[in-house]
């Protein structure tokens, strides 16, 4: 058995959550690692907090991470919604290419909806809360 402290966030912090996972095992599949956190107690101590998941590590945020977070905060500020190319044309003053922004989209079509049908040419994407069914044909809308 092995124990690790887990990055979580941009800063190392040692007593931040650990995994407890098998280093060697010679009886069969390796089962999942086990997280745990620290939990202050008052006024002093920790007691260990257990959970079957362990946590993730940190990884840096990447320019199609970065994307999908514009992307969401763009159709979320406009209700009504943005026609593709307005969408694109605000995302390359970012710096952002149209072909990323068509693969964010993509990963979040569950979220984004068509309001007048996907191959109209006044067709406008907005932000749903609740999952919206896949369009019939994917694929980039202009």
């Amino acid at each position: 058995m092995g124990l690790r402290v887990v990055q979580t966030g941009p800063e190392f912090d040692p007593n931040g959550p650990r995994e407890l996972k098998v280093l060697k095992n010679n009886l069969g599949a390796y089962p999942k690692p086990l997280g745990f956190t620290f939990e202050s107690l008052y006024p002093e101590g920790a007691k260990l907090k257990w959970d079957t998941k362990a946590p993730k590590q940190y990884r840096e945020p990447t320019e199609a991470d970065e994307c999908m977070e514009w992307f969401e905060d763009v159709l979320k500020e406009n209700p009504d919604g943005l026609r593709p190319k307005e969408i694109k044309k605000i995302g390359k003053e970012l710096g952002f290419s149209p072909s990323m922004i068509d693969r964010v989209r993509r990963k979040l079509a569950n979220h984004i909806a068509n309001t007048r049908g996907r191959q109209a040419p006044d067709n406008a994407w907005k932000w749903s809360d609740v999952p919206v069914p896949p369009d019939e044909d994917e694929g980039s809308e202009d």
